[in-house]
């Protein structure tokens, strides 16, 4: 769930949601143009990074390769928010860091040379979780059940993805050696333990999650009239059905049969990834070096096309990024589409696509009111172009 509602997040948000909740919410967009890719062991990690924080010391900037070199910004803001601990000048004099933990702020409570114990508040709201919770209307006396499975882990490397990043060893400057240059070289072992800390004993002051939802009184009359009016409601929202397929070597074409009926398919969308045996034995989605989930990794696919029941989705197929993002991806999630000049959502722009976030998306919404209700099969055929075995 986490890869479709970073998705969604993407292409929905605006500048503005970032400014205001990015911090409250985790969520700063990963820079596209940062990441690199090395079957050796580096200093940065194994396969594909994004990890390098630190931005590149004037006169120093050309990576081995002759490209300009970049940071991850959105690491790096990320690591601002929950880092508190190191970051500013003497701020402890001004505010406690005792004082910080009553307030709920995330951040760094101690470190020494073999631990570092941080303390992260996460607010999940509930319409980013599902689409549910967006449409829902108001409710008198509703009991619901809430069964949220999450990422954490004694030792990271199981489950479903990774939660956390290790930063990259590289220093700024091109000239300058240092680092650990161990990184990456075995299976990395990272101990996480999610709301109380063993780490010296320490708890934080939450030690419990908490539900925030609106309540609203009405006075007699209104509550009639407002019963009166749809004394039963029907709730209609989007649920996400997911499917994996994979082996495509480089080069190659694939046509897959995702599933053999699906009733008022809304969409499809489709997320590529680097194989484990193509990302140097390691599953991106296990990868503390890599924004897998988060972000899809930076695979063409060329030859794209969507079947319905054996009908063609596009009227042409995907070979290239303008159809690609151009006809489709800009218009997914966005306030009107996308359509409306000056005003707008969604972060992922032309250049973002081309270097990192590579949806294949399609609107499939678009039907006969005969045709309400009727289940019909999802097949997608396309061709690697990448030069990676991807899943």
């Amino acid at each position: 769930m986490n890869v479709f509602r970073s998705f969604n997040a993407h292409n929905s948000f605006s500048e503005s949601d970032v400014i205001n909740h990015g911090n409250e919410l985790g969520y700063v967009l990963d820079t596209a143009s940062s990441w690199g890719f090395d079957n050796a062991n580096n200093l940065s990690g194994r396969g594909i990074f994004n990890n390098e924080y630190a931005p590149a010391t004037e006169g120093h900037a050309l990576t081995t390769n002759g490209d300009l070199g970049s940071h991850n910004e959105g690491l790096l803001k990320r690591m601002e928010n929950t880092n508190k601990f190191s970051s500013g000048k003497k701020k402890s004099s001004v505010v406690a860091e005792a004082t910080r933990g009553l307030l709920y702020q995330s951040r760094c409570v101690s470190k020494s040379a073999t631990s570092v114990v941080w303390e992260v508040y996460a607010k999940l709201r509930l319409k980013d979780l599902t689409d549910y919770f967006l449409k829902v209307p108001l409710l008198k006396g509703p009991t619901m059940r809430f069964l949220i499975n999450t990422n954490q882990a004694e030792s990271v490397l199981s489950g479903n993805t990774c939660p956390i990043m290790l930063t990259s060893q590289k220093t700024p400057s091109a000239n300058a050696s240092g680092g650990k240059h161990s990184l990456g070289t075995y299976a990395v072992k990272l101990f996480v333990d999610i709301v109380k800390s063993r780490q010296n004993g320490h708890q934080t002051s939450l030690t419990s999650c908490r539900l925030y939802a609106p309540l609203y009184k009405f006075n007699s009359l209104a509550e009639q009239r407002y019963l009166s009016l749809a004394p039963t409601k029907r709730v209609e929202y989007e649920d996400v059905f997911q499917y994996q397929f994979t082996g495509v070597n480089a080069g190659d074409t694939f046509n897959f049969l995702m599933s053999n009926g699906i009733a008022d398919i809304q969409s499809v969308l489709v997320v590529p990834f680097f194989s484990s045996s193509a990302n140097d034995g390691m599953n991106p989605f296990l990868s503390p070096y890599s924004t897998a989930g988060a972000t899809p990794d930076p695979i063409p696919l060329q030859q794209f096309h969507i079947l319905l029941s054996g009908v063609n989705l596009f009227l042409e197929n995907e070979d290239n990024d303008f159809q690609a993002f151009s006809q489709q991806l800009v218009s997914s999630n966005q306030l009107n589409g996308g359509l409306t000049t000056g005003l707008g959502s969604g972060l992922i722009g032309k250049f973002e696509f081309e270097n990192l976030y590579r949806y294949y998306y399609g609107n499939a919404s678009r039907y006969l009111p005969s045709e309400e209700g009727v289940s019909r099969s999802v097949q997608i055929v396309g061709r690697n172009a990448s030069a990676q075995q991807i899943l």
